[in-house]
């Protein structure tokens, strides 16, 4: 007996099937057929014998055909938009193509390109520029993306391709991105925190703002102002931490996997600032020409920037000079071409103290509370303020920002060194290039005055008496920790630190307190640790000289002299470091 079969696959084509004898008797029809799409199809098979026939349905359910995609290699550089195919994909049945042979078919992409951005789903024949899927050849498929780079360094990109049918795949790819990149931080009272990516492209620089480090550091050994020492005490512990905190630290990336090519430190100017290394010791000074250790071969690396092949390299920032518009700039080149380079612009300002005869003070003598409120007591009994408008003892100062914008600053605050809770705040006045405070300051500090009260702190409505009176902001305690802020109140930009100090102990001994005349005084004054070339000076109010000791290099000076007139007499010394009298006047009667 003789049977055919004809199967009807559903979807519209039909093929011959073979009839068999089945192990568990009776026939069974076998046939093979591929589907061009996923779906359910209904069909039916017709078996036939001697001219007679029956028709059997048939139900195919088809699953989509897999997907195999492959990743690949590519190289980009740090902050240049690229292009490139990111992955490959095969369908071995592909939806078949229009005239211009492009698929018809609805497959997508998602792209994860390592640095913590990513594309979402994009449709075949629609491009944003970004991600796009083409037809290759055959059943060959790329995906293409576009992207920047902000930093230098080797991504792992992945990329998911899914159609319309359910079926996806993934694969892997290498992006080596090679340029440089840095992170700048800021200083003073919000040391530490980094320049955001918006403010290094604005390249505004009043927006990063760095002091000229003229001020004297107490953790060099050498007692010379920081700006002429060879070493750096670098700052630590963020706000609040000890070291240098004027010296901005400017981090430059470091660059895995490359091995040609030259990384340039470019100044805008180099006279405005020095560099140090992250031990402290000098890189780069003031004015020095030539590379200076600022440049180094990938190929053959070699110095203080080598480091930049394994990790990181910390470079400290000293201001010497303002400098309207400062920039850092970090550069890789190859065959001579710069490919690739980041920067920040920053505003160098000198923060200074100024004398009522306009010249610079480097420190200040201590005032006596008690003759602040005589002084207080007297204008209020005239019935009228008493402005100061003479300085012979070099007792007030004002703070000045010499490179500083108009407007730029929102608030100045001076606090004691010994008690945050001691402060007052005033305005900075601007004139062209300049910000100056609107009133002349005062330090009261008990131990630098000979027979002064301990501790007699000056309190709020004392302070502000005395604002009042005599036109003076005073801070109690050996000096001030002044604090300029700019930007917005709640969230400020930078907050600029400078402290200011009274000048040093000088330590008077005397054979007794209480002089006639007639009376045979010795006694001797100490001078501060390290402070050469002072001498001794014993006169009366008046101007006249009763005793003078010549220049020393150090240990007590002494004097030895009899009263031979009633009045006041006045024991000073004086040095050549400094143009204010340093000592303390003591009232003999």
């Amino acid at each position: 007996m003789t049977y055919a079969a004809t199967i009807a696959w559903g979807d519209g084509s039909t093929t011959p099937g073979t009839v068999i004898a089945a192990p568990t008797g009776g026939f069974e029809v076998r046939g093979g057929h591929t589907y061009a799409e996923q779906g359910s199809f209904a069909g039916g098979v017709t078996i036939t014998n001697a001219g007679l026939g029956v028709v059997v349905g048939l139900d195919a359910a088809v699953a989509d055909a897999p997907l195999r995609a492959a990743g690949l290699t590519q190289t980009a550089t740090a902050g240049t938009p690229f292009t490139a195919t990111v992955a490959t994909f095969t369908d071995v049945q592909p939806e078949l193509t229009n005239e211009a042979g492009t698929p018809l078919g609805d497959y997508s992409a998602t792209v994860d390109w390592g640095d913590g951005s990513s594309l979402g789903r994009f449709n075949l024949g629609v491009s944003d520029g970004t991600v796009a899927v083409a037809f290759r050849s055959g059943q060959a498929f790329d995906v293409t993306g576009s992207h920047a780079y902000l930093t230098p360094g080797v991504f792992t990109v992945t990329v998911t391709v899914n159609d319309n049918g359910g079926s996806s795949a993934q694969a892997q790819s290498l992006v080596t991105v090679e340029g440089v990149a840095l992170t700048a931080y800021r200083t003073g009272g919000l040391l530490g925190n980094a320049v955001s990516s918006d403010i290094k492209r604005s390249g505004d620089p009043t927006k990063y703002l760095v002091l000229v480090n003229d001020d004297y550091d107490s953790n060099l050994a050498s007692g010379l102002p920081d700006n002429t020492a060879a070493t750096a005490s670098l700052p630590s512990g963020g706000v609040g931490g000890g070291g240098d905190r004027d010296l901005a630290r400017i981090t430059l990336k470091a660059l895995p996997g490359l091995s040609s090519g030259m990384v340039s430190v470019i100044l805008s100017q180099p006279g405005s600032v020095r560099l140090f290394r992250s031990d402290g010791t000098l890189l780069f000074a003031d004015g020095q020409t030539g590379t200076g250790g600022l440049a180094v071969d990938l190929a053959q690396p070699s110095g203080y920037l080598a480091g930049l092949r394994s990790g990181n390299v910390d470079v400290w920032v000293e201001g010497m000079r303002k400098d309207s518009d400062f920039s850092f700039t970090v550069t890789y080149a190859k065959s001579g071409r710069v490919v690739s380079q980041d920067s920040v612009h920053m505003l160098i300002v000198d923060w200074t103290f100024r004398g009522m005869d306009g010249g610079q003070v480097l420190e200040v003598t201590p005032v006596w509370k008690q003759a602040l409120m005589a002084g207080v007591r007297r204008a209020v009994g005239l019935g009228t303020p008493t402005r100061i408008t003479a300085d012979p003892e070099g007792y007030f100062f004002k703070n000045q920002i010499d490179g500083l914008p108009s407007g730029l600053v929102t608030r100045l605050r001076v606090t004691s060194d010994s008690n945050a809770s001691d402060f007052y705040d005033d305005q900075l006045q601007d004139s062209p290039n300049q910000s100056v405070s609107t009133r002349f300051a005062a330090l009261y500090s008990p131990d630098r005055i000979y027979l002064a009260a301990p501790d007699a702190t000056v309190t709020a409505s004392e302070r502000a008496a005395i604002r009042q009176q005599l036109g003076l902001n005073v801070v109690h305690n050996r000096g001030q920790k002044a604090r300029v802020s700019t930007g917005p109140a709640a969230q400020p930009t930078d907050i600029l630190e400078r402290d200011f100090s009274a000048s040093k102990i000088v330590k008077i001994s005397l054979n007794q307190n209480v002089l006639h005349v007639g009376d045979h005084v010795m006694g001797s004054v100490s001078v501060p640790d390290g402070e050469p070339n002072w001498y001794l000076s014993v006169g009366t109010s008046d101007g006249r000289i009763i005793e003078s000791v010549d220049p020393t290099n150090g240990g007590p000076l002494p004097f030895d002299f009899v009263v031979n007139t009633e009045g006041l007499f006045l024991v000073r010394g004086t040095g050549t470091k400094f143009r204010a009298f340093k000592g303390d006047r003591t009232e003999w009667h």
